[in-house]
């Protein structure tokens, strides 16, 4: 950090990268949450993480994996587009894939409850089909 024009800190870091990362229409408060968090990373566990997501290619082993998968996407996330997210789910033995509308990569800040309402409802969804299989069996 800090050379040749690069941010000198994850602060700067973040204020450069978070608006980019959420909708156009999220609230201050969520912005000014999500640059607090970026912010208060460790720079080498930032680096560190970034290596290791660009490194990373697991797409020859979608299709062998085994357990119930939710693909949740948000419509102005451009780090891991709905596109993309759906391409995904249809390489998933039984994936689900849902997009919500209006946010951005970091939708559980941006809206928290809308977040967590749509992962308790498809956790509830893939627990009840799974159960209700059993009992027929």
């Amino acid at each position: 950090f800090g050379t040749c024009g690069q941010p000198s800190s994850m602060r700067d870091v973040a204020m450069a990268l978070v608006p980019g990362m959420m909708a156009p229409t999220a609230s201050v408060a969520a912005r000014n949450a999500a640059i607090e968090m970026m912010a208060a990373v460790p720079p080498q566990t930032y680096r560190l993480a970034v290596a290791a997501i660009a490194a990373f290619d697991g797409r020859a082993h979608l299709a062998g994996i085994p357990v119930p998968v939710l693909c949740l996407a948000a419509e102005h996330d451009e780090t891991s587009s709905p596109a993309v997210l759906q391409g995904m789910a249809q390489r998933i033995p039984g994936a689900d894939y849902r997009c919500l509308k209006g946010l951005g990569h970091l939708a559980p800040v941006e809206d928290p409850p809308r977040w967590a309402a749509e992962v308790a409802d498809w956790c509830g969804r893939r627990i009840a089909g799974q159960w209700n299989s059993r009992v027929a069996q």
